[in-house]
């Protein structure tokens, strides 16, 4: 990312909190993030990384800027790189950082299989585990009976946040809690790519139908009255009419980019995963 990108971030979203993307292929440096900081000026800061290396330094950026937490993730690709992987996991809780990791999980895994490397990562030290039940890009949903086989077997797991976040949305109402919900383009979450083309999340960055604008052009406007945004407006109006009211409490008509990446229409069509979280709603309640 240019200065100049940076610069028109900064003035673009000056209050908003920064996540870093350090990850596919691998994070860079330490010494960039601080000059990317030093523009960004004081606000919140996060890194979300593979981990396939941890660059010299980085430590010191999570301690001082991030508040010693780092994101990760892990899906069925990252196996045979395992070892090398929970290594460099491990490096940064000796450290004294706390490690947070997204599990995407596919119908390559089990249950049982999912358990089991769950406790290679409690072991390692991490302090906590989210469960993503889709690969949005050319991966078909995991099936609704995996889904539900894996989501029960690990709902009381002591490290698992994602049931924290449901239990949490239940009693609160606040859906965006739950189960990736919500109006993408209402929640004022946005993606920057390198070259300052803005997107509503990672999932739909490159997708140039999804296109906001670019932080560089002075008359790009991101809220309600920006055309690109009108299909999450529409989605919102078509699914709330036919939306059970609790069901729509906590997910809102569920994630947008699974809903596309899957069935290629997401202004009238519900997330994959609709009944699964009716079910799970109405086993929790």
């Amino acid at each position: 990312m240019t200065l100049a990108v940076l610069k028109a971030v900064a003035a673009r979203f000056p209050t908003q909190n920064v996540i870093f993307h350090g990850g596919e292929p691998t994070m860079f440096g330490a010494s960039p993030i601080r000059e990317a900081i030093s523009v960004l000026g004081n606000r919140d800061y996060s890194i979300q990384s593979n981990l396939m290396n941890v660059p010299k330094g980085i430590g010191s950026i999570v301690r001082e800027y991030c508040g010693g937490i780092v994101g990760t993730s892990f899906d069925y690709s990252r196996i045979p790189y395992l070892p090398s992987w929970i290594s460099n996991v491990y490096s940064l809780i000796t450290k004294g950082i706390k490690v947070y990791v997204v599990i995407t999980v596919t119908d390559d895994f089990s249950a049982t299989s999912l358990e089991y490397y769950i406790s290679v990562l409690a072991q390692a030290g991490i302090s906590g585990f989210q469960l993503q039940f889709v690969t949005p890009i050319n991966t078909a949903p995991i099936s609704m009976d995996k889904y539900r086989e894996i989501y029960n077997a690990l709902i009381s797991h002591p490290l698992n946040r994602t049931a924290k976040k449901m239990l949490l949305a239940l009693n609160s109402g606040c859906g965006q809690l739950a189960v990736n919900g919500g109006n993408c383009a209402r929640n004022g979450v946005r993606t920057i790519e390198p070259n300052g083309d803005v997107y509503v999340c990672p999932d739909f960055a490159g997708q140039k139908i999804f296109k906001l604008g670019n932080v560089l052009d002075e008359s790009f406007d991101d809220g309600p009255g920006n055309p690109n945004n009108a299909i999450f407006y529409e989605r919102e109006r078509n699914l709330v009419l036919s939306c059970d009211e609790d069901c729509w409490t906590v997910c809102q008509g569920g994630c947008v980019s699974f809903t596309y990446f899957n069935q290629k229409n997401c202004a009238s069509e519900r997330d994959p995963f609709c009944r699964m979280y009716k079910r799970i709603i109405a086993d929790a309640a």
